[in-house]
């Protein structure tokens, strides 16, 4: 059976059935399971790897979200993780993107968000939620938001290509430059953009206004 495989990661029951129930009614998208903890979920996924993996902050057990994610998109998993909690704040979203979370969704989104979310982060791209954003975006300093209004046309260009979710190798051959002149050009985005992560590069030019695609608020 072909289609997008997603696996979810939940303390609550009801949520993963709600989940499950939403998700699985897409004729694109097939959860192949659920965990409360993540010490389950890191068994399960060894044996059945999938393409998505839905994680709540909160978890039962000695692990937190956090930690599942950081595990889950290293080896041998490597699969991509969206984030989802009931309530955000700036620490934690950050958090999380630092672990590796290809998005941040809250869970009272509307369900057409949450199975946008999803497609989006099994397709390889970023997913912001425009709340998300406005919090990764306020924890910079003033300098930092900045020297934004400097980034270049190809800068810009480069940014919105990281959105949709290519990598410098893709990118470099739609530019038709080297891989290492995007590594320049990207590490040039996150020193003025103030962040440390594409992630958090996208989610930060979503809130400013600095991409050609909308990211989080739309489809990629």
């Amino acid at each position: 059976m072909s289609g997008l495989t997603v696996y979810l990661v939940d303390d609550h029951p009801v949520v993963c059935s709600g989940l499950d129930a939403l998700l699985s009614s897409q004729e694109d998208i097939r959860v192949i399971g659920w965990a409360h903890s993540a010490e389950v979920a890191l068994c399960e996924l060894r044996e059945h790897p999938a393409d998505v993996v839905v994680v709540d902050h909160r978890l039962a057990g000695s692990m937190d979200g956090v930690d599942l994610c950081r595990r889950i998109t290293a080896e041998p998993y490597l699969a991509r993780c969206l984030a989802m909690s009931a309530t955000a704040d700036g620490e934690s979203v950050r958090a999380f993107v630092v672990a590796g979370a290809s998005g941040f969704l809250l869970k009272h989104a509307d369900p057409e968000r949450i199975v946008d979310a999803v497609r989006t982060v099994g397709r390889g791209a970023s997913f912001i939620d425009q709340r998300v954003a406005e919090l990764i975006a306020q924890e910079l300093n003033p300098a930092a938001r900045a020297a934004q209004t400097t980034l270049t046309a190809r800068e810009r260009e480069i940014l919105d290509y990281v959105a949709r979710g290519l990598s410098n190798r893709e990118i470099a051959v739609k530019l038709c430059v080297s891989t290492s002149s995007v590594k320049a050009y990207m590490s040039n985005l996150l020193r003025k953009l103030g962040v440390t992560h594409r992630t958090e590069a996208v989610a930060v030019a979503a809130r400013e206004g600095l991409l050609a695609l909308v990211s989080g608020g739309g489809r990629g």
